[in-house]
């Protein structure tokens, strides 16, 4: 084979090898379209630092609030788009005292399969701690 032949051979093959790493590194760096991660900002910190919060401190935290006749109602650190609802991800806050009925929520089309309900988007929430659970004393932003 003459050498611009190898040449060549050895460019394409070092493109198709650097195409390959980029594809796998982006696919892995790029969060997944279907899911929607609560950022803490300056108005509310996010579930996780609640979680690590001694138990007793009044704070203001965003999630997403999922509503279930089992679980009960839960504030959710993510949420993920599956099939045609959205179920709740990452870590959670068991709530207490909740008024449903001032929050924006999307009630299931059918019973079963998921959960009963949902905020249309993150929720600040102000309430007391207790490791795993929050009690609500009141809505701050829907």
């Amino acid at each position: 084979m003459p050498s611009w032949g190898r040449t060549l051979l050895a460019s394409v093959g070092a493109a198709v090898i650097t195409f390959a790493v980029v594809y796998a590194a982006v696919r892995t760096l790029r969060p997944d379209p279907a899911t929607s991660v609560a950022e803490a900002d300056a108005t509310a910190v996010v579930v996780d630092d609640v979680i690590t919060m001694e138990r007793g401190q009044r704070v203001a935290v965003r999630g997403y609030v999922f509503l279930d006749e089992d679980a009960g109602s839960l504030l959710c650190a993510a949420r993920t788009k599956e099939k045609e609802r959205f179920a709740c991800a990452g870590s959670t806050l068991r709530l207490v005292g909740l008024d449903t009925s001032r929050l924006d929520l999307v009630l299931a089309d059918e019973p079963g399969g998921g959960y009963d309900a949902w905020s249309r988007s993150t929720t600040v929430l102000l309430g007391r701690t207790s490791r795993l659970t929050l009690t609500v004393e009141d809505i701050l932003e829907t």
